[in-house]
């Protein structure tokens, strides 16, 4: 087996993770020093403890269960009121409903039901349901 270290450089800032790609290393040594020197820079020796080295074997697929395509729509909750619940976006303007937090407060539509959604001041809301 054959592996690559990954070097990254990460953080949060205000809600938003900055991400440096810093490199591909055929040994995890080669990798360590890179750190060495990448860690004098200005920047990164203010965040020392933000380096993220990743062995990944070559010739792996590192991702195997495919995504989702989550989104937020609106539908209405037991009381008639516009609620953002989470969905995942099957496309042409279906969504299947994947909210877990709010399930006692939903109305007509629940998790778990695929919905039609039309788009209105560029947001999604639930129409009707298919069967």
């Amino acid at each position: 087996m054959k592996f690559i270290y990954i070097l990254n450089h990460s953080y949060i800032v205000d809600d938003i993770e900055e991400t440096k790609f810093l490199g591909a290393y055929s040994s995890k040594e080669k990798a360590q020093n890179a750190i060495k020197r990448f860690i004098l820079l200005p920047g990164f020796k203010d965040r020392p403890n933000d380096f993220h080295l990743d062995e990944h074997e070559i010739d792996q697929d590192q991702w195997q269960e495919g995504f989702l395509k989550i989104e937020n729509i609106f539908t209405k909750d037991i009381d008639g009121n516009w609620i953002i619940v989470t969905s995942e976006a099957l496309g042409n303007g279906y969504f299947k409903i994947v909210e877990k937090n709010k399930n006692d407060r939903l109305g007509l539509f629940k998790t778990g039901d695929i919905v039609k959604c039309e788009i209105k001041n560029n947001n999604f809301y639930a129409i009707s349901k298919t069967d």
